[in-house]
């Protein structure tokens, strides 16, 4: 029994010893960025690019040298670089449990030697795209860095830092309230569904108290009554332990969002909309905010009421997506994506 046992364990601290890579790659940090404006990464001047991430090499094994190689892939125009013609041309060597850390600036520069060449990595036909608007176009790219042997037949790590590329579009609001030109619509409850639609990862959003007079420009230049910063989603509720919305008030608010380039952060600002708090007496806040909702997507185009039938209806406040009640939030995610091409409706039904 004790011989099986011994053996059992070194056949265990074989799988310890043999089966661990000997070199580890690991992300520490990759970029927020969403808007990348070619001039931002010149080979010649890798010292001033953006940090677009920084990888962690750590030897682990007994081997003596390895080398690195980039490959970078989209998922819309596919292979840029290929991993054969990342290959730098350099024989990275350090002690066992030591690592080197290394980032784009180390990799992407005119300094190292790759077996390609770093003028021909883009297709011609994203290549004239990003010289007509100097920006990557939007879409997935993949930075994928490879350890590997010196005769570059043993791959021993490899790790990808995704990049997300968009083209920033406007912000449309949906609901609460009607644009600021417009009479303030009455919306019932005071925890509003605040929702937009628009393709940008982060957002602000602003309320303001509205006086009797007040015009647009007095609402843009005086300080916010509420704001919540890092909103990741295209949806808001407003928390109970906010500043308090009064019944008969008239509130106004916008929506910020923030987009990080390699060239600094910007900002997209959504108009100004206003609604005013009425009394919840006969109508629940849930069916109020479904039908601000519904009205809104109809001005906004996308729900024809001829069309799906849904004309004359009281809203329950429950929204079933193939059979099942979802939430306000997923429904809001939905019609982004429906807004964005992802997805058509092809019908509603009411109840």
């Amino acid at each position: 029994m004790k011989k099986i046992i011994v053996l059992i364990l070194l056949i265990f601290s074989f799988h310890l010893v043999y089966g661990e890579k000997p070199i580890k790659l690991s992300i520490l940090y990759q970029g927020p960025y969403q808007v990348f404006y070619t001039a931002s990464f010149d080979p010649d001047h890798p010292l001033s690019q953006p940090l677009l991430f920084k990888i962690k090499i750590t030897k682990k094994g007994t081997i003596n040298d390895f080398k690195l190689a980039l490959e970078i892939n989209s998922d819309k125009y596919g292979e840029l670089l290929t991993k054969e013609n990342g290959t730098i041309q350099k024989v990275y060597s350090f002690n066992s449990g030591n690592s080197i850390i290394i980032s784009n600036r180390d990799i992407i520069s005119s300094n190292v030697e790759i077996a390609g060449d770093w003028n021909d990595i883009l297709r011609k036909d994203l290549q004239d795209q990003a010289l007509e608007t100097g920006m990557l176009p939007a879409g997935i790219y993949r930075f994928t860095l490879y350890a590997m042997s010196i005769d570059e037949s043993q791959d021993y790590d490899q790790i990808t830092a995704e990049i997300e590329v968009i083209n920033p579009t406007n912000i449309v609001q949906i609901s609460p309230g009607s644009p600021f030109s417009s009479n303030p619509t009455e919306i019932v409850g005071n925890l509003p569904v605040f929702s937009w639609f628009s393709n940008i990862q982060e957002f602000t959003l602003e309320v303001f108290k509205v006086e009797s007079g007040e015009s647009i420009d007095d609402i843009r230049n005086k300080n916010p009554f509420y704001t919540k910063e890092q909103i990741h989603a295209n949806i808001f509720i407003y928390p109970a332990d906010a500043p308090l919305l009064k019944v008969n008030r008239t509130y106004a608010w916008r929506i910020k969002g923030i987009i990080y380039t390699t060239q600094g952060e910007n900002s997209v600002e959504s108009n100004l909309w206003n609604f005013k708090i009425a009394s919840s007496e006969g109508i629940s806040p849930e069916s109020a905010n479904i039908s601000n909702f519904i009205e809104n997507l109809e001005n906004l185009g996308m729900i024809d009421k001829e069309k799906f039938a849904i004309g004359d209806f009281t809203p329950t406040g429950d929204v079933y997506l193939n059979g099942e009640i979802i939430s306000i939030e997923k429904l809001v995610n939905l019609l982004n994506d429906i807004l964005s091409g992802k997805y058509e409706i092809e019908r509603i039904e009411t109840e």
